[in-house]
């Protein structure tokens, strides 16, 4: 090396010199690591159309993680595109992946042509289809109390949602809000669909909120009118900016509806037959503050 044959006052200005090199090109290093990071979830974020509501943040590329109470996770996620999360609390998003958590007060993305399974603790599962957003509002589940609350707020797409164990508590509050209607769920299987075309029931609408009942019941309320439609199985009704619709019973169209998009993100699983579910509810009643018998 030809630093060896320098004198020893050169050598300690050389490795003074050397130093201070460093020094100087270590903030440049972590700089244009921060900013490759960020051009590239940038370009990342560009090269995929995002909704207008998000194309003010930044997009990471990396799961983040929330403050929030964890409630479940993306289970299945298909697709070519990306599903993006959005923690509500700190207005953090990050383009999501399989097995990634998922939190209380979280909106989710699913982008063209991507769909998603979310399993919850509880078991319950919903399935998105592409272009839907969907935001877990509330989770709250105490067996000593007997009480269970699930709120979500859907505001764009279709969905399916799996409810189980609903009559395992005695207080048990589901709910679904759109922007013109609240779905209350009795179990245990539906659809929904928010459209902005013409619906098929109601005249020359502005947002339409279709729901399909595959298997038990939900209750049906219109922000409008105030009304309010209870619905059993392969019924369907829709909400406007009028009101609620007529009741249509119609089981193709609710069977093609409930596979019309979950091909390869189904749900797995068993779910009990509404009327299964209320013979266990019966035998589970005079027991604990939880609602179960003691065996």
């Amino acid at each position: 090396m030809r630093h060896q044959n320098l004198l020893p006052d050169d050598r300690t200005k050389f490795a003074h010199g050397a130093k201070s090199l460093r020094i100087y090109l270590f903030p440049i290093l972590i700089s244009l690591l921060i900013l490759n990071n960020f051009f590239y979830t940038s370009y990342a974020a560009d090269i995929i159309e995002l909704p207008d509501e998000l194309k003010d943040l930044q997009i990471r590329d990396e799961f983040v993680k929330s403050s929030a109470k964890r409630v479940g996770s993306i289970s299945v996620l298909r697709g070519e595109d990306k599903i993006i999360v959005v923690h509500k609390v700190n207005n953090v998003a990050y383009f999501g992946s399989e097995q990634d958590p998922i939190y209380q007060n979280d909106a989710l993305y699913t982008l063209n042509n991507t769909r998603c399974r979310v399993v919850f603790n509880d078991k319950n599962e919903i399935v998105m289809a592409t272009d839907t957003v969907l935001e877990i509002e509330e989770m709250y589940e105490s067996v000593f109390k007997g009480k269970k609350t699930s709120v979500f707020n859907m505001t764009k797409g279709k969905a399916i949602f799996y409810i189980k164990n609903f009559f395992q508590y005695r207080d048990n509050k589901i709910q679904l809000k759109t922007p013109n209607t609240v779905v209350s769920v009795k179990g245990t299987t539906f659809g929904t669909e928010i459209d902005r075309a013409t619906s098929q029931m109601l005249n020359n609408p502005k947002i339409v909120t279709r729901v399909y009942v595959s298997e038990g019941e939900v209750d049906v309320s219109s922000l409008i009118d105030r009304k309010t439609q209870r619905l059993r199985k392969n019924h369907i009704i829709e909400s406007d900016h009028k009101g609620l619709g007529e009741l249509v019973i119609d089981a193709e169209r609710t069977k093609t509806f409930m596979k019309s998009f979950t091909s390869g993100v189904e749900h797995k699983g068993y779910i009990q037959t509404f009327d299964a579910l209320k013979e266990e509810k019966e035998s589970h009643m005079g027991a604990g503050r939880g609602g179960f018998r003691r065996r």
